[in-house]
């Protein structure tokens, strides 16, 4: 069981090559293949369990539901986020409800959907869960066809970034033009719960 962290990675190497300042671990193959994680920060971590008790883990125990599965659909969404004192922001970065989402990825999606951070999850209407888990998807699904999004140090396995960084609608982008075609608005960046939020105060209500 890994978590990356903030600055972890995993890359694999074919030849053998001298270990880099904050390797960890390394794990051999059969043929010589090498897979080595990497964390400068130390902000990850590596797990070992016997297969029959990994569910048990207290990082496994409690996450919520896989958002590219077919357990997340928009009334299972709505029945979720159907909290009045909980912004949209904060359920969607709560791994509890959705696993696997950070900050970026939520902002991305919470513009696509064309829903404010800081709306209550109450308030949210049966289509605009709809539109909201449909936006996940389409997010995800690109940064993934990207490699990741690259901001300061993120590699994939082969040691390249990723690309979706340069598809960013919201993310950093604070005073920028609203790239919605039928929007005017500028982007804006606010802090909810000590994290930047981005987003067009025009076309997200």
């Amino acid at each position: 069981v890994s978590h990356l962290g903030m600055t972890g990675s995993f890359r694999v190497e074919t030849e053998l090559q001298p270990p880099r300042r904050h390797d960890h671990f390394e794990l051999t193959f059969e043929g010589g293949k090498r897979m080595i994680y990497h964390d400068p920060r130390r902000f990850g971590f590596l797990k070992i369990y016997p297969t029959s008790t990994v569910h048990q883990s207290s990082h496994l125990a409690g996450l919520g539901l896989e958002p590219l599965s077919n357990n997340l659909d928009g009334e299972t969404l709505h029945k979720l986020f159907n909290r009045p004192r909980r912004d949209l922001k904060s359920l969607l970065l709560d791994q509890g409800l959705v696993a696997g989402l950070g900050n970026i990825y939520a902002l991305e999606a919470l513009h696509l959907a064309g829903l404010a951070p800081s709306r209550k999850g109450s308030s949210l209407s049966p289509l605009e869960a709809s539109k909201l888990t449909t936006a996940l998807i389409t997010v995800l699904r690109a940064a993934l066809d990207s490699g990741g999004s690259t901001i300061n140090d993120y590699v994939n396995a082969s040691g390249d970034p990723g690309y979706f960084q340069h598809q960013f609608a919201v993310y950093g982008r604070e005073g920028e033009a609203c790239p919605h075609p039928d929007c005017e608005g500028t982007i804006t960046r606010i802090s909810q719960q000590g994290r930047s939020t981005y987003f067009c105060p025009s076309c997200q209500i």
